[in-house]
C-alpha cells in the first residue's frame, strides 16, 4: 500500500533534513510558484473582491484569501524559490541519478525557472505544453484608452482593434519543464539497472487510437474541449487529452470541484493532468516528491497510480486542507511538523492533530 508523508515547513530546511537522512527519490513532480506579483497585487489588497469564475470552478479564486498571502511573490531578501539554483541543487541531490523533475512554470517567467534547473546540473528535455480553452484574456483596448486620454477620433479610430497588457492574447498554453539527472552510470540502461530509473514510460501514455496503433505521446496534452480542437479538427488525435470526469488519461479543463477536494488554494492542476505526468516519470512503485504541496492534487495522482509521496508544505491553512484530504484510515498519512512553523492559534491545524 502507498503512502503519503507531508512535512510541513520550508522547503529550503525539510529538503536538507531529508537529504542529511540519505532519503532519496525517484521523481520530483511540482507546481512552483510562478511569481507574478501582478496577481498579488490584484487579489492580494486588503480591498480587493473575489475573482468571478465560471460553472466549472475552472477561475475560483477567493480574492480575500490572497490577504498575507506571499508564498506567490519574493521574500523579504528578493528570492524567488523556483528561479533560484541554490534550491534546484537541493532537488538535483535528493533525485536518484536519472530521474526526472516535471515542474509547471508560467509561460511569462518560467525561461527563469528553466535556467536555475539547467544551473543546478540538469540536463533540460523539452518542455511539455498543456493547452487548455478556458483561459481568458486580459487586454485593454487602444482605441478605449486613447479615448480617455481625450485623443482625437481620427487617433481613437487608427488604434481600434488594437490592445496592450502582457496578457492581451487568450492565455491556453502552460509549460511543464522537464529536468533530468545525469547518469552516474556509463550508459542509460546501466543506469536504469543500477538506480531504477532514467526511462520514460512511454507505453502506458500512449494516445489511443480506435483505427489501430496507438500513438506515441507528445509533449504537448490538451482538455479535449472543442475550443482546443477547433480548426486543428482531425489533427489533435495526435496528442494526450484529458478526461472530463477525471479519469486516467485523457480531457480536462482547469481544475474542478473533485480536484480542488475542499482547497480555496488559488492554482490547482486537475487530478487527471497529474496522474499522466506522474505515471509518464515515475517508475512502478517509486517515490515523488512535491516541494510546493499546495492542495495535494500531486499526492492523490501519487495515490491513484500507485507511488509513495512525500510532501512539503509551509503554509498552515493548505496543510490543514491536505490532512483533512488524507484523513482516511486506509492510507498510510505520516504528518511531521518542523519547529520554526508553529502554527498559529486560530490556524485550524490543532483541531486536526
Amino acid at each position: 500500500m502507498n503512502s503519503i508523508t507531508l512535512h510541513h515547513g520550508d522547503s529550503y530546511d525539510v529538503l536538507r533534513d531529508l537529504i542529511a537522512q540519505g532519503i532519496r527519490v525517484h521523481a520530483v513532480i511540482c507546481d512552483p510558484p510562478y511569481f507574478l506579483e501582478s496577481i498579488a497585487k490584484r487579489f492580494g489588497s486588503a480591498k480587493a473582491a473575489a475573482a468571478k469564475h465560471g460553472d466549472d470552478g475552472a477561475f475560483t479564486r477567493a480574492g480575500m484569501k490572497f490577504t498575507g498571502k506571499t508564498w506567490d511573490t519574493a521574500d523579504e531578501n528578493g528570492n524567488r524559490i523556483s528561479f533560484d539554483p541554490e534550491f534546484w541543487s537541493l532537488i538535483h541531490e535528493i533525485l536518484l541519478p536519472g530521474g526526472y523533475v516535471a515542474a509547471f512554470a508560467s509561460p511569462r517567467t518560467g525561461h527563469w525557472q528553466a535556467v536555475a534547473m539547467e544551473l543546478a546540473g540538469f540536463d533540460i528535455h523539452p518542455f511539455k505544453g498543456w493547452a487548455y480553452s478556458s483561459g481568458l484574456p486580459k487586454q485593454h483596448p487602444c482605441d478605449k484608452a486613447f479615448k480617455r486620454l481625450g485623443g482625437t477620433e481620427e487617433e481613437i479610430e487608427q488604434w481600434k482593434g488594437w490592445a496592450y497588457g502582457a496578457q492581451a492574447e487568450k492565455p491556453a498554453l502552460e509549460p511543464i519543464y522537464i529536468g533530468q539527472r545525469k547518469f552516474d552510470q556509463k550508459n542509460g540502461p546501466m543506469n536504469i539497472r543500477e538506480h531504477g530509473v532514467g526511462a520514460i514510460n512511454i507505453e502506458d501514455c500512449k494516445v489511443p487510437n480506435e483505427g489501430g496503433d496507438d500513438y506515441h505521446p507528445a509533449n504537448v496534452v490538451h482538455d479535449g474541449s472543442n475550443a482546443v480542437l477547433g480548426d486543428l479538427g482531425d489533427a489533435m488525435k495526435y496528442f494526450g487529452q484529458f478526461s472530463r470526469d477525471n479519469k486516467a488519461l485523457i480531457l480536462n479543463p482547469k481544475a474542478n470541484k473533485h480536484d480542488r477536494a475542499g482547497s480555496k488554494h488559488p492554482s490547482v492542476k486537475p487530478i487527471s493532468l497529474m496522474q499522466q505526468v506522474v505515471r509518464m516519470y515515475t517508475p512502478p512503485g517509486g517515490i515523488i516528491l512535491d516541494p510546493f504541496a499546495g492542495s495535494g492534487t500531486t499526492a492523490e495522482a501519487a495515490r491513484l497510480e500507485g507511488n509513495d509521496c512525500i510532501l512539503i508544505e509551509r503554509d498552515d491553512e493548505y496543510v490543514a486542507d491536505m490532512m483533512a484530504r488524507f484523513a482516511d484510515d486506509s492510507i498510510p498519512f505520516t504528518h511531521v511538523t518542523y519547529a520554526e512553523f508553529d502554527a498559529p492559534v486560530d490556524s485550524g491545524l490543532d483541531d486536526l492533530l
